[in-house]
């Protein structure tokens, strides 16, 4: 038998950016207490970021910690995460 090849073009899907998904629990986890949500915070602590286009926290379990919220494009807070941060301040 005979087996079909591509004429042209590759066969490889791009690899695309991805959105890393984090919940309260988790961020209570990983930071200690003052730190800051950034990028480069994430990255610091080994998180794997190299597909990754944008981090977003969403609000699901609880945050014990004080942390500060940056003005990072690339860090979404949904508004429960908003209200949250802000009302520990």
């Amino acid at each position: 038998m005979v087996r079909r090849i591509p004429k042209f073009g590759k066969t490889e899907k791009p690899v695309r950016p991805k959105t890393l998904v984090f919940s309260l629990s988790v961020l209570d986890k990983l930071f200690n207490d003052g730190e800051t949500l950034d990028f480069s915070t994430f990255e610091a602590k080994g998180i794997d970021t190299k597909f990754c286009k944008q981090i977003r926290i969403i609000k699901s379990g609880n945050l014990t910690k004080k942390l500060k919220i940056s003005e990072d494009p690339k860090v979404y807070l949904t508004k429960g995460v908003k209200e949250v941060i802000a009302g520990q301040s």
